[in-house]
């Protein structure tokens, strides 16, 4: 299957972080510059970092009354989330078809559009809610275009959207959904887990190859963002030290000018100052913590995608070597079995030749051909003597 669409939706505590990975608060290194579907900008159903980040204080406040009237305790950090993401992403060969302009960029934006609406439709179907969207983001500067979303994910007793879906058993209809969706393209919804092809030994080589080229693609990538992300966090904290250097010294020359400056008029106009200068530094020194706050949970978590891949490629190298040792297995066999039966033949082209003679008298004896018959092997050819 070459053509392609999946769907997947994950709760998600770390908002702020998918806010500035879907809104390119920062552009990550990763990305390609070189592709050709990069001509096409990215689309964002809100830039205002500022006023989503205020959505979401409200959202979470909100599940957190909601779950608290039901339970009478507050959710647990980490356990209960308040929001939930999801990822529609096409295969490599919408790539191919942009360049041929067998689809046009405002026709797949306008498909996005409407399979993400769908699936909204389809989690009110299966939960009884309809999740809040709160933003969405269509990218088209990574491998291939897809589309980020994110919503609330809680109903109005503070229940979780997300394992309403998981319980059901009917998450499954989200991917059915979105393969609906995009039959207009000739693109069709990704393989069902647990559908297995039956494969021969040098396909199954050639299957573990590709997943290990996949593997370590994104293994690269993460360690690339990994890499960048830790960078900027040295930049922040040295940011964040300078600030509060400059805090300091701005305290100290509001002491100073306090001893100093004997006019009160004059005092009162330089202290005011520094205390706006105060203040604004401070705010800065706020929004530089809240930045780091963003960037080590973006650390840890590479940190976790980076130890699953490595897993998983240590995983595919033993099945690999598995499969070769099988290969060879299979071969040494089928040379064994060639070499008896090619012994066999000879045998019996000689068994036919003594019969041959023993039908002319004059040409061979009885005790000829009782020779011949006592040169056909059992396991292997070993000749054999008659007295």
């Amino acid at each position: 299957m070459s053509n392609y669409v999946q769907t997947r939706v994950a709760p998600t505590s770390k908002s702020g972080v998918s806010i500035a990975h879907d809104l390119r608060l920062k552009k990550p290194n990763y990305l390609r510059d070189d592709m050709f579907h990069n001509q096409f900008k990215n689309i964002y159903s809100n830039t205002n970092a500022k006023q989503l980040r205020a959505e979401i204080k409200t959202y979470e406040n909100e599940f957190r009354k909601r779950y608290k009237e039901r339970l009478g305790r507050n959710p647990q950090k980490g356990k209960a989330s308040a929001f939930m993401e999801g990822v529609i992403t096409l295969s490599n060969s919408i790539n191919e078809m942009l360049k041929k302009e067998e689809v046009s960029y405002e026709e797949l934006n306008e498909l996005f559009v409407n399979a993400l609406n769908n699936q909204l439709d389809k989690i009110e179907e299966i939960t009884g809610t309809r999740p809040v969207l709160i933003e969405y983001s269509i990218h088209y500067d990574e491998k291939t275009p897809h589309l980020h979303y994110l919503t609330t994910n809680y109903d109005l007793q503070g229940r979780s959207l997300h394992h309403n879906l998981k319980t059901s058993k009917k998450i499954a209809e989200l991917q059915d959904q979105v393969g609906e969706d995009f039959k207009p393209i000739g693109f069709e919804r990704g393989e069902k887990k647990g559908f297995i092809k039956k494969l021969s030994i040098a396909q199954m080589h050639e299957e573990e190859i590709k997943g290990l080229e996949i593997v370590k693609e994104k293994l690269e990538e993460d360690v690339e963002e990994l890499e960048t992300t830790k960078t900027e966090i040295k930049e922040l904290e040295t940011t964040k030290k300078e600030l509060l250097a400059e805090v300091k010294t701005l305290q100290n020359e509001k002491k100073e000018l306090k001893g100093m400056i004997e006019n009160k008029t004059t005092l009162k106009k330089e202290l005011d100052k520094l205390d706006k200068d105060i203040k604004f530094k401070r705010e800065e020194v706020k929004e530089v913590k809240s930045e780091l706050v963003i960037k080590k949970e973006e650390e840890k978590l590479l940190n976790a995608n980076m130890s699953d891949l490595k897993n998983e490629k240590e995983l595919l190298e033993n099945e690999n070597n598995i499969l070769q040792e099988e290969n060879d297995l299979l071969q040494v066999a089928n040379e064994e079995e060639i070499y008896v039966a090619d012994k066999n033949i000879e045998t019996l082209q000689e068994v036919l030749k003594a019969v041959n003679k023993f039908k002319n008298p004059n040409e061979a004896k009885e005790d000829d051909w009782r020779s011949k018959l006592n040169t056909i092997p059992e396991d292997k050819p070993t000749p054999r003597k008659y007295k």
